[in-house]
């Protein structure tokens, strides 16, 4: 399962984690990884709805 796991992720986190360094010893790259996942997800949503109106 861990290794499923990092199969999965390590495409959008390694790239992360090479430019953003740890944080107090805690790795924050998952959370910025989201943070990005939303910005893009609104992104495209706002495009899509630009393109119907």
């Amino acid at each position: 399962m861990v290794r499923l796991l990092d199969r999965v992720t390590a495409p959008i986190l390694y790239p992360i984690q090479r430019v953003v360094p740890l944080f107090g010893g805690i790795d924050i790259s998952p959370f910025i990884a989201m943070l990005l996942i939303e910005l893009m997800k609104g992104l495209l949503v706002r495009a899509i709805l630009n393109l119907g109106g």
